[in-house]
């Protein structure tokens, strides 16, 4: 993202005017258009960011798919406050529970956790539930786990991440770049 910042900072102190209206062929990583906000000095920049920097990076995103590579099964949460037990119950396809880890008390943020994944046997398109909680109380809690950038996309004004596994997601929703 700091690529992206620099070039419209550059665009938007060299040469705001002399740019208004410019388009290219929309090749990956090029201007599409460049345009003045009435008004406001400030300006707009489409750009086609297919095969830029974030393709290829993984991100953390909000979500339960578990992420299994080697052997062990990934995932992570966050909390909005202090956790006395956390829970984490790893589900098959069919929605089953097929391993609980207690975690035990939790500060709230982030944080990850690994299981390993021989326990799956033969299943496959796993999940996760978290369930947070203090004294008797049921904590809010997020699941979140690893997807991958395929593609870069804008809507509207809006910066859009197409992911591997969960699709378009907002570049506001990503917690983290890995």
């Amino acid at each position: 993202m700091k690529a992206l910042s620099r070039v419209a900072l550059l665009l938007a102190v060299v040469a705001p005017r002399a740019l208004a209206g410019t388009t290219t062929g929309g090749r990956d990583g090029e201007v599409r258009g460049v345009s003045v906000l009435p008004g406001s000095g400030k300006v707009e920049i489409m750009i086609d960011l297919q095969g830029a920097a974030l393709v290829g990076r993984d991100v953390i995103v909000p979500g339960n798919m578990m992420d299994i590579a080697e052997g062990i099964g990934q995932g992570g949460f966050e909390l909005t406050s202090p956790a006395d037990n956390v829970k984490v119950e790893v589900l098959n396809a069919g929605g089953h529970v097929i391993d609980t880890m207690q975690l035990g008390a939790e500060t709230a943020g982030r944080h990850s956790f690994d299981w390993d994944a021989s326990k799956a046997g033969t299943d496959t398109n796993l999940t996760f539930r978290v369930t947070a909680t203090s004294g008797a109380t049921t904590l809010s809690s997020t699941s979140l786990m690893r997807d991958t950038v395929t593609a870069v996309s804008t809507s509207g004004d809006t910066l859009m991440l197409d992911l591997l596994r969960t699709g378009s997601t907002p570049y506001a929703s990503i917690k983290a770049f890995n």
